[in-house]
């Protein structure tokens, strides 16, 4: 896993969003992906699957309900612009 971390740290300090991901498995109602974000990234809502997080370093704030002026990037993926 530090292998990886190494690796997804340097890939997320050149993404605009800082950060990046790598995936592992894939199964048709499971994926499994190993994530590196460097600073504070937009709102997501997956419409069909639920998110699992390990945190191994940092903090997370959690959050419910919709997002206003989304937009779908991915298949059953909506993102927002971040707001304080």
């Amino acid at each position: 896993m530090r292998t990886l971390d190494k690796t997804l740290a340097a890939k997320s300090a050149s993404d605009s969003h800082h950060s990046a991901a790598q995936g592992d498995s894939d199964y048709p109602n499971d994926l499994y992906m190993a994530a590196h974000r460097e600073a504070d990234g937009v709102p997501e809502l997956h419409e069909t699957q639920a998110d699992v997080f390990f945190v191994e370093s940092g903090t997370r704030r959690w959050c419910g309900g919709h997002l206003d002026n989304a937009e779908i990037t991915a298949a059953a993926l909506q993102e927002t612009e971040r707001e304080d």
